[in-house]
């Protein structure tokens, strides 16, 4: 920082704050001194002492009421170096930049946001954008408490979706990520507006990642590219349970490399494929994991629970419906089979699965969807 000759009272602060000259301000809190000194002519620099940490809610709030007087309508920047976040500051932080539109950049360095009461963090038609995104994700980076994020009525877009990724690599204690978006054609979307690599980013962060329990992208319209970057995650991720990818768009080619990262899989329990676009083929090699061909094979899949999968456009056919055969009387694991709307499968069919259960007593409850609506 400057030297003690050019420290300037705080009361000389008033005069440059009402001067509207200001472009970027930098907060340095925890000093052993409180003063200001200018940079140049358009940025200056507040020190505060710990014992004089109260006057940063004053200053925000300052910054915040004289917007209405032109006074920071030049105000572009702003810095928070070792800055506690509190309750009074982060709403005095608020006021500030729902007053000035003006502030193109934000940055905090060493700062804490220490949470240790809050677990849950839910944002609704916030207009967070991806500089909210990108903010949020390093407020997390360090955070050891909070367990749930949820961020809904928001496209976060790109880089959004990447500082959040950089995020969900370090964090210690997230998990749930929930980003869902109003704008979709179908449903709500998780990480709407992301091309194709950013889905593909965020999916290959949880790799290592081992505090996330529950990945939900319903409604991303996916490509076999993402799926073979999530058959990586499947095979290396030791902490997801549950994985929703209804009206994902998926096709035979996007189940097949699914189905391969099931064959290392050792911790999924959930997994949720309905009202997507694969057919017979995907569906038989969907089920190879969880099935048995001979009496000396050992099944390669015994942990997931839970595999619902079907829909209006989906298409069993002699293909689909055999293999499903083929795995509910062989299968010694799993517990819960929804097969959604097919459109396809005829009441003859129905009555064979039905004949398969009756071989097996290990799958518990089997869904067909369009049974219990008629």
């Amino acid at each position: 920082m400057a030297s003690n000759q050019n420290l300037k009272d705080l009361q000389w602060l008033q005069q440059v704050l009402e001067s509207g000259i200001l472009q970027k301000v930098t907060f340095f809190l925890s000093h052993q001194t409180s003063g200001c000194y200018q940079e140049t002519e358009t940025s200056i620099s507040i020190n505060l002492s710990e014992e004089n940490n109260g006057l940063f809610s004053y200053l925000l709030k300052q910054l915040s009421t004289m917007q209405n007087h032109r006074n920071t309508a030049s105000l572009r920047n702003m810095e928070f170096h070792r800055v506690l976040w509190e309750a009074e500051y982060l709403n005095s932080l608020k006021s500030l930049l729902e007053n000035n539109h003006g502030i193109k950049h934000l940055a905090f360095r060493r700062n804490d946001f220490r949470m240790e009461n809050v677990k849950e963090i839910m944002f609704c038609e916030s207009r967070i954008g991806t500089r909210g995104a990108a903010l949020i994700a390093e407020a997390l980076k360090m955070n050891d408490s909070l367990e749930e994020l949820q961020i809904w009525e928001d496209s976060i877009g790109l880089k959004g979706a990447e500082e959040l990724s950089k995020m969900i690599e370090v964090n210690t204690s997230l998990k749930l990520l929930t980003v869902f978006d109003s704008s979709s054609i179908i449903a709500p979307h998780l990480l709407l507006r992301l091309d194709i690599s950013g889905a593909c980013r965020i999916t290959c962060s949880l790799g290592m990642n081992l505090t996330v329990k529950v990945l939900d992208m319903t409604g991303v319209k996916l490509k076999s590219k993402w799926a073979r970057e999530f058959r990586w995650v499947l095979e290396q991720n030791r902490t997801l349970k549950e994985v929703k990818l209804s009206r994902c768009c998926l096709k035979d080619k996007g189940v097949v490399y699914i189905s391969a990262g099931l064959f290392k899989n050792r911790k999924l329990e959930t997994l949720q494929l309905d009202k997507n676009w694969f057919a017979g083929v995907g569906v038989e090699h969907l089920l190879c994991p969880l099935s048995r061909f001979t009496a000396l094979q050992l099944q390669a899949n015994t942990t997931l629970k839970s595999l619902t999968f079907g829909g209006e456009r989906m298409r069993l056919g002699k293909t689909g419906l055999e293999a499903i055969l083929q795995m509910i009387t062989t299968n010694q694991s799993l517990t819960r089979l929804g097969i959604m709307d097919d459109q396809r499968l005829r009441p003859g069919d129905i009555v064979r699965i039905f004949q398969g259960l009756e071989k097996k007593c290990i799958i518990e409850v089997s869904v067909i969807e369009r049974l219990q609506r008629g």
